[in-house]
């Protein structure tokens, strides 16, 4: 899940784009070595416009660009993201599974939670980390 291209795509996107708001680089610790938790999530928070994009180097293998995520405020600083990736290919089993990401993304204590709900299987993998703002 975690490709070579994707995370160079990654990184070049970083050094490269015209980002809109708070940008969160964040090292994610994934809890389980079950995969889909990538290990660096960097979300792009617009705070006044309502707006939040996400990248991470399964995103950017998959999809090739950042996708936007549904924003909502959870309380004083701290907002849930929901975003989905389609077409993630599993494996060497030759399918591909669909996955709703949930983040928490706390912009006080500027640490993330990111949860994947799969759609073919059970299991639920998550992880946390710490952000670090970027750019503004």
């Amino acid at each position: 899940m975690k490709t070579l291209p994707g995370m160079i795509s990654l990184l070049s996107l970083m050094s490269g784009a015209a980002w809109a708001g708070q940008v969160y680089d964040s090292q994610v610790t994934p809890r389980s070595k079950d995969g889909w938790i990538p290990p660096r999530l960097i979300i792009d928070l617009d705070e006044s416009r309502g707006t939040a994009v996400v990248a991470d180097g399964i995103i950017m293998g998959v999809v090739k660009k950042p996708v936007a995520a549904q924003m909502s405020r959870r309380g004083k600083g701290s907002v849930r993201l929901n975003w989905e990736v389609k077409g993630i290919p599993v494996g060497n089993v030759n399918t591909q599974e669909n996955a709703q990401y949930k983040a928490i993304l706390n912009t006080e204590k500027k640490t993330v939670t990111v949860r994947a709900v799969l759609s073919y299987f059970d299991n639920q993998p998550d992880g946390w980390g710490k952000c670090t703002v970027t750019s503004k």
